[in-house]
């Protein structure tokens, strides 16, 4: 997976967590297998079940040797070999999440929305407590951006938006929950419905005070399928027409705002974030022409980004695919491009292998994976393990959850 640099490649204490959990499923696995067969046979099935191939397992796995053969070309070869243990952690957090929603995807579900609620809740905590009249402030940024032509002047926008982690990081999470509380807003019944409405005006609005535009992109189109989605398949799902006209009436109120404050920043001449975007877009392509097949190095882009733009930002090129291409080569690009299509192929499954819970997860995943996969082309936050993995642990919840009974849903 793409990597800015070694900085989140540590042993997290999560990772203890994962190895934990990962035992303690094969150890349960293997008692439920020896139930019907005994000795070295009971171990290789649970095993089998365990670590099954699919589309998405094999991607995770070609992207390990394309970092590995990244290796040839990297100036420091250090981030090159912790990234590894980055890619270990995806395919951990795959095996656990896919094992974990076998039985449906309602525990990955009620995680995912009450992880959004704990950090929307932070989010507006922060910009309420923060918020100094005027001035627009991401967290640990120092950008200070008026919506009026000078500070004497008007302001459109009256707040200091951010997270309590990096903003842009903190919207892309929940631009990926946004789609599950609407959907469920759609599908549920009786009083449930309006939690999860309240779910999703909370992640709305922390969205928003994030000030992250790629965010509100992402978040956009996201919406944009989900609502298309259940309108045209409004039985499948089962949401009421009041429920649909409320939830597109709910999507176009958000987007007002945001482009408003898109467009007054545009009409100021904010130029010099795209052109910045530019200039590290064509210097990443001088990079992959010169290492096409191999890549630079995995984590080695800033190594090498000033030869070719001096005025390189201190963060890599703001698109997702250019940055896998650059550091690990046409197969680290093709090994992403292909978990990409995993998880939409996953999605995909469990919305026409399913019904109830299952279907309305497959939609949500699949609004979620559209957003997300929109958003990489303007934005590196992917790369934020905080991010991948997430993204990681909705694909498995999808590719479990397709290949069971509807019975059994």
């Amino acid at each position: 997976m793409p990597a800015v640099n070694a900085d989140h490649v540590v042993a997290y204490p999560v990772d203890f967590i994962i190895i934990l959990a990962l035992a303690w499923v094969f150890l349960s696995g293997f008692k439920e297998t020896r139930r019907t067969r005994k000795g070295p046979a009971a171990l290789g099935r649970a095993l089998a079940d365990l670590f099954k191939p699919d589309l998405i397992s094999w991607a995770i796995a070609a992207s390990a040797v394309a970092v590995a053969l990244s290796l040839y070309h990297a100036p420091r070869p250090e981030p090159t070999l912790a990234a590894l243990v980055d890619v270990a952690r995806l395919y951990a957090v795959y095996v656990l999440f896919r094992q974990l929603a076998a039985a449906g995807p309602r525990p990955v579900l009620v995680g995912l929305l009450v992880a959004a609620v704990a950090h929307s809740t932070l989010c507006l905590i922060e910009f309420f407590a923060q918020n100094n009249f005027g001035l627009w402030e991401k967290p640990g940024w120092g950008a200070f951006i008026f919506t009026g032509a000078s500070p004497e002047a008007a302001r459109l926008l009256i707040a200091r938006g951010g997270g309590t982690f990096e903003p842009n990081v903190t919207s892309q999470f929940l631009q990926m929950a946004l789609p599950f509380a609407a959907i469920y807003f759609l599908a549920a019944a009786g009083r449930r419905r309006f939690l999860y409405l309240a779910i999703f005006f909370l992640a709305a609005a922390a969205t928003f005070v994030t000030f992250s535009r790629g965010g509100w992109l992402g978040a956009a189109a996201a919406l944009a399928v989900v609502i298309a989605a259940t309108w045209l398949k409004k039985r499948a799902v089962g949401a009421p027409t009041w429920a649909l006209a409320a939830m597109t009436a709910a999507g176009v109120i958000l987007l007002i705002p945001a482009a408003a404050v898109v467009l007054a920043r545009g009409a100021q001449g904010d130029q010099l974030s795209a052109s910045y975007r530019l200039a590290d877009w064509r210097a990443a392509f001088a990079m992959i022409r010169d290492h096409p097949l191999l890549g630079a190095g995995k984590g080695n882009y800033l190594e090498l980004a000033r030869l070719y733009n001096p005025w390189t930002l201190e963060y890599p090129v703001h698109n997702v695919f250019l940055l896998s291409w650059a550091e690990t080569g046409i197969l680290g690009l093709g090994a992403f491009v292909a978990l990409l299509a995993g998880a939409f192929r996953a999605a995909g499954r469990a919305i026409r292998g399913s019904s109830g819970v299952g279907a309305a997860f497959g939609l949500a995943a699949f609004a979620a994976f559209a957003g997300v996969v929109l958003r990489m082309f303007v934005s590196m936050s992917f790369v934020h393990p905080f991010v991948n993995l997430s993204f990681i642990a909705l694909a498995a919840a999808a590719a479990a959850a397709w290949g069971r009974p509807p019975s059994a849903r």
